[in-house]
């Protein structure tokens, strides 16, 4: 027991670390209002992986990358099918998946579109987990293996609001408790919203109007009064009060 307790803590590791990098990258990084990235899979601490197959786009085109696979390394293995970044969509796909021996999945891929987005998943494998051939699981899904309880977790569908305003889908995170390692497969990344200018125009038909109305209101009275008093010349004659029983309005 002891044996496959520190095996199985030794694959988390590795597992753990791979995500980090991928969960880093993706949750650090900034975009303007258009512009999206999109990477298959990096890991960041104890042993660090940059994004692999990472693509950009300013928003004026889409940028893809080729079907690859991952350089070897002591975290995973995976084949890249697809990373694509264009006007404020991105998405990344993932195959033949496995993570520091404790995850497996046939496909992983993690699409965003503005502020939304989701991640799909075909054939995932946690030991002591039942999963269907095909999930997309609710956001930030928290998955941890009873083995694996005090040293390591799983994210599903991680999504993520950055400081910059950009919205982040990772597809899957593995990392470790304590921090120390973090691995990612597939992560979407696209700008914030640019509402501002709409704030603008909202404004200024507020002003117009107002301005309008109170213009309006002013040169009705000015010409009403000059009109009336030009109509009601000398010939005018004092009028009697009448009571209209309306009730006063300013």
């Amino acid at each position: 027991m002891r044996r496959s307790t520190a095996g199985a803590a030794a694959a988390a590791i590795g597992a753990a670390t791979a995500v980090t990098a991928l969960v880093i990258g993706a949750t650090t990084g900034s975009a303007a209002t258009g512009e999206s990235s999109a990477y298959a899979v990096a890991a960041s601490g104890l042993i660090p992986l940059e994004p692999q197959q990472l693509v950009s786009s300013d928003g004026t085109q889409t940028n893809s990358s080729e079907l690859i696979k991952i350089p070897e390394n002591d975290l995973l293995t995976a084949r890249v099918l697809g990373t694509d970044a264009g006007d404020n969509m991105a998405a990344a796909e993932v195959a033949d998946v496995t993570v520091g021996g404790q995850l497996n999945a046939s496909v992983i891929e993690a699409t965003c579109e503005g502020t939304s987005g989701q991640t799909t998943i075909v054939g995932l494998e946690i030991p002591g987990e039942d999963f269907e051939q095909r999930i997309q699981p609710e956001p930030n899904t928290e998955v941890i293996p009873g083995q694996l309880e005090s040293v390591a977790k799983i994210t599903l569908n991680q999504q993520v609001k950055n400081d910059d305003g950009s919205f982040t889908v990772n597809g899957v995170v593995v990392d470790l408790v304590d921090g120390t390692q973090e691995v990612i497969v597939s992560s979407a990344t696209c700008a914030a919203d640019g509402g501002a200018d709409d704030g603008g125009a909202d404004d200024g038909g507020a002003d117009g109007g107002a301005d309008g109305g109170a213009d309006g209101g002013a040169d009705g009275g000015a010409d009403g009064g000059a009109d009336g008093g030009a109509d009601g010349g000398p010939s005018a004659t004092k009028p009697a009060p009448i009571t209209t029983g309306l009730p006063v309005t300013g």
